[in-house]
């Protein structure tokens, strides 16, 4: 089925929120209940932004490889930001399903002439896509990676990764959008790629699967305020400012919102992305379609090493997207 314009969804966005708005005047909601309704808010208002700007992506470069043309694409997201994104297509004519992957946590490639090839972008019959979101990756002409962390961390209106959130949305919209899209797609991705995966299921509902191992983020409140990732999170704000912010881009307040397939898998072990979030982030899935698998073993994203969580997500792709 094909989308609708942006300026549809804008109204049945607005309309959506007047609702929230009204229903959340009520005087007998308790504080979990009033942060709930402005955690939904604050990001109806973000994706009302973002819809705001048209869905287009200006191909920068593109190379024939085999049975499928890889493009590199520049995409216009959130407050006028681009970011950068390879796509793989197949060559024959047709419609075709779509395979998202976000990118971990990092600096990443910056080569815009390392065009991967590798079996993620070259499978058979399928829209590859893997996505730089702002300030990673190829996408740092406009913002930078040094301190991502604590890039913009004095308000939820102003922190690096409310951006790119929407860049993680706007990239599902790009995909849907191509003519040969038949509107099908899947996320994936590990621990911030994970993060990214879980938040574009839960503000796209044009998500079919959502593939999210050790993510990023979940449960912040468990997270030691002396390592790494808090630390750098924190500077210039103190640990009780930090989890104020965090709780509107913490994934455990976005996974109630997620009611289609999912699959996880983690280590027994990882001071990152430690267990009792990610098990936390995969209780609150609202759908009975889901699966998460530790594996023994330690260390940060240690179980994507793992033969069995490998074949785990295979079977779960296959069983829910792949087969259909």
């Amino acid at each position: 089925m094909r989308k609708e314009s942006y300026s549809i969804l804008y109204i049945l966005r607005l309309i959506s929120l007047v609702v929230l708005l009204l229903l959340g005047n009520s005087c007998s909601k308790n504080g979990e209940e009033l942060f709930l309704d402005d955690f939904i808010q604050f990001w109806e208002e973000t994706k009302f932004e973002l819809d705001i700007i048209p869905i287009e992506g200006e191909v920068i470069a593109a190379k024939i490889f085999d049975q499928k043309t890889i493009s590199l694409v520049r995409i216009k997201s959130l407050g006028g930001v681009y970011f950068y994104a390879w796509v793989a297509e197949p060559i024959e004519e047709g419609t075709y399903k779509a395979k998202i992957q976000f990118s971990g946590f990092g600096r990443g490639n910056t080569d815009i002439n390392l065009f991967p090839n590798d079996s993620f972008m070259m499978a058979e019959n399928t829209i590859s896509m893997k996505v730089d979101i702002r300030g990673q990756g190829l996408s740092t002409e406009q913002i930078g990676f040094e301190n991502y962390l604590s890039n913009g961390n004095q308000s939820k209106e102003t922190y690096i990764y409310r951006g790119a959130y929407m860049d993680a949305v706007r990239a599902v919209d790009y995909i849907v959008n191509k003519p040969n899209s038949n509107g099908q797609v899947l996320t994936y991705g590990g621990s911030q790629g994970g993060l990214l995966s879980i938040v574009a299921t839960a503000l796209n509902k044009e998500i079919d699967i959502c593939v999210a191992n050790f993510p990023f983020l979940a449960d912040v409140s468990i997270y030691n305020k002396e390592g790494w990732a808090m630390s750098e999170i924190m500077k210039g704000i103190d640990y009780q400012e930090a989890l104020d912010l965090l709780q509107y881009f913490d994934a455990t307040n976005f996974s109630e919102m997620i009611e289609v397939p999912y699959f996880s898998h983690c280590g027994e072990e990882d001071a990152i992305t430690p267990l009792e979030g990610v098990q936390l982030v995969y209780d609150n899935i609202n759908t009975d379609e889901k699966e998460l698998y530790i594996a023994p073993c330690q260390g940060h994203g240690c179980s994507s090493l793992d033969e069995i969580a490998i074949q785990k997500q295979e079977a779960f792709i296959d069983l829910y997207f792949d087969d259909n």
